[in-house]
């Protein structure tokens, strides 16, 4: 698959080893980073016939910087939103896909 940038696709029919996994990754991950907090990223789960799969997109920063612009350049979306469902929310109608665009 395609995701148009990094992400680890992980797959399993247990749950629990599946779950297990995901936690010695993010304390792998923390270490790594030299950091306490949780990494950055978003988690995309399904389950369909029997296999759980995780869709993990790793993040540099919470919010984009055009959501931080002062005045009318500023476009507020959710990344999140982006990331994991391919949609651009934007709560403003100022922020219309046409607009979008230009970025």
């Amino acid at each position: 698959m395609n995701y148009g940038r990094t992400a680890l696709i992980v797959e399993s029919t247990d749950k629990p080893r599946l779950l297990e996994f995901l936690k010695n990754m993010l304390e792998a991950w923390k270490k790594t980073l030299g950091s306490t907090e949780e990494p950055k990223m978003n988690i995309l789960c399904s389950y369909q016939e029997e296999l759980w799969r995780l869709i993990i997109l790793p993040r540099r920063k919470h919010r984009p910087d055009i959501y931080f612009i002062e005045g009318d350049d500023r476009i507020l979306i959710s990344p999140a939103a982006v990331d994991i469902g391919g949609l651009v929310v934007t709560p403003l109608e100022k922020d219309s896909y046409a607009r979008m665009q230009a970025y």
